[in-house]
């Protein structure tokens, strides 16, 4: 589908910047090798692991910290980090959210060729994501 699409949308603009959102289950390997070679930007929701959540310890430590230390009722951090998959040939810049709340901590990933601030990254362009997939709620007609 994304080359169906992108090779339309190329082949009027060709010098156009497109950037791909999308969940996990789209940061798939040949979708993320695909979007690189074709000077493609991605921003795809990935799963946890214990290795991923290994490497945000430090992150979740220091949000609960925050939190008890009265910052708010939940505490957010951010950080990034160089990942591979074991189904991935290439390591590849990984963003996290890590936030504590009444519930505890919950860990956020994603996987990303944009530049940016982490931050800002999963915010104000990953997040935007589940905001354009629900135009609906937004206008009250569901």
């Amino acid at each position: 589908m994304l080359r169906h699409v992108i090779g339309r949308i190329r082949a009027r603009w060709p010098a156009v910047d497109i950037v791909v959102r999308g969940d996990s289950h789209y940061a798939r390997t040949q979708a993320m090798a695909w979007c690189e070679r074709k000077r493609i930007g991605y921003i795809f929701g990935l799963a946890g692991n214990p290795v991923l959540l290994g490497r945000v310890g430090d992150l979740a430590e220091d949000a609960g910290l925050g939190r008890i230390g009265g910052e708010g009722d939940k505490v957010r951090r951010y950080g990034e980090l160089r990942y591979a998959a074991k189904s991935w040939k290439t390591e590849r810049r990984v963003i996290a959210r890590v936030e504590a709340g009444p519930q505890g901590a919950d860990s956020r990933f994603i996987v990303t060729n944009l530049v940016g601030l982490p931050k800002s990254l999963y915010e104000k362009v990953y997040c935007a994501r589940g905001q354009a997939e629900n135009p609906g709620l937004r206008r009250g007609r569901l």
